[in-house]
């Protein structure tokens, strides 16, 4: 038999009133919400355009995803490929040693042996451009994440400070000093401030090594940049992309919106063949490349044309920073990564360089 214990309370004396039990847990203290980026809150949530999206569907099925290709490579139809400038090397096969005829007298004499040629080779001329893009372009969400990014870019902390640092600068070259007669109007500010580094619609963008031109069709659909530019290498992809481009102008494409058509109609959106080396001056305020393929010498050459370029104030490169400086570029600084994604799987850093100038 189980036998259960209780203990009675004792009751308290009349007219007091039992205490309560007091709650010493101690409350949580709020923490302090941080502030987030605006491509930070949305990064999981990107919206991308319909029509942006069919016309990535329509430039990947008509250029065939053909990636393949590296600048001494021509297509020929689908799928189908030739390089005429490409030769291997070719040697000459040794030739074997003679017998000499048999005779009575020399039963096991052989003839000398002939001499062996030298191997020859034919010369091969590399294109130290030419490149091989295996991995595809960036996908939609990709580009639309880093264009949100640009079109914030002020608000970055890294950017923000900058431009304090920029402010504190005038004032200590250009003091207030203080009128004591008004004479007439202020003096104009000889030195204005410095001009925004987002991403609007007075900005230009260039994409260096455009490809299909993809990434320049969205930054004037999606950002409506002032211009937007790509300038291309091999002959072949940028012939593709001026036949997409010529396509999706001509308004018998249905997903193209009127208000996408007049976008893409216009002289400020063009995509080009040619080598982004000889170029000169960037008279654009926001460059972006895919140079992670890039030779030493071709970057080399473009951080020269950056150095000179009074207009370029931000620049997206998948190479480090430290490449860049160590091939020349100057007064540019690294203010924050994206990972882009590509349309064959891989993720890579976009590095987000600014002028300081």
């Amino acid at each position: 038999m189980i036998a259960f214990r209780c203990r009675k309370r004792k009751a308290a004396p009349a007219g007091e009133v039992p205490s309560k039990k007091v709650d010493v847990t101690p409350t949580p203290t709020p923490r302090a919400e941080t502030k987030q980026h605006p491509v930070a809150a949305f990064a999981n949530t990107v919206y991308v355009d319909p029509v942006i999206k069919s016309i990535y569907r329509y430039v990947d099925k008509k250029t065939f995803l053909n990636w393949g290709l590296t600048s001494d490579w021509q297509v020929e139809g689908p799928r189908r490929r030739t390089s005429p400038s490409l030769s291997l090397p070719i040697y000459a096969s040794p030739r074997k040693a003679k017998a000499a005829p048999a005779s009575a007298d020399a039963d096991f004499a052989l003839a000398p042996p002939t001499p062996e040629k030298e191997p020859t080779e034919t010369p091969t001329y590399e294109d130290p451009n030419a490149s091989s893009e295996g991995y595809g372009e960036m996908t939609e969400g990709s580009v639309e994440r880093m264009l949100l990014f640009l079109k914030n870019l002020d608000d970055h902390p890294e950017v923000a400070r900058l431009k304090e640092v920029e402010r504190l600068t005038k004032e200590r070259k250009n003091p207030p000093t203080k009128n004591t007669k008004n004479t007439g109007p202020p003096d104009p500010d000889p030195d204005p401030e410095p001009a925004t580094r987002n991403l609007t619609p007075s900005s230009s963008f260039i994409d260096v090594g455009s490809g299909y031109g993809k990434v320049v069709l969205h930054a004037k659909l999606s950002a409506r940049v002032n211009r937007a530019v790509g300038i291309e290498y091999v002959p072949q992809r940028a012939r593709m992309a001026s036949d997409a481009l010529e396509e999706l102008r001509s308004g018998r494409r249905g997903f193209v919106t009127p208000l996408a058509l007049a976008a893409l109609r216009d002289d400020s959106t063009s995509l080009r063949q040619g080598d982004a080396t000889k170029y000169g001056q960037f008279d654009f305020t926001h460059v972006y490349m895919y140079d992670k393929v890039f030779s030493d010498p071709t970057t080399e050459l473009l951080a020269a044309q950056l150095n000179a370029s009074e207009t370029t104030r931000v620049l997206v490169s998948y190479q480090r920073f430290e490449q860049w400086h160590r091939l020349g570029l100057k007064k540019f600084i690294e203010v924050a990564s994206l990972t882009m994604r590509t349309t064959g799987g891989q993720n890579f850093k976009a590095y987000v360089l600014v002028n300081t100038r």
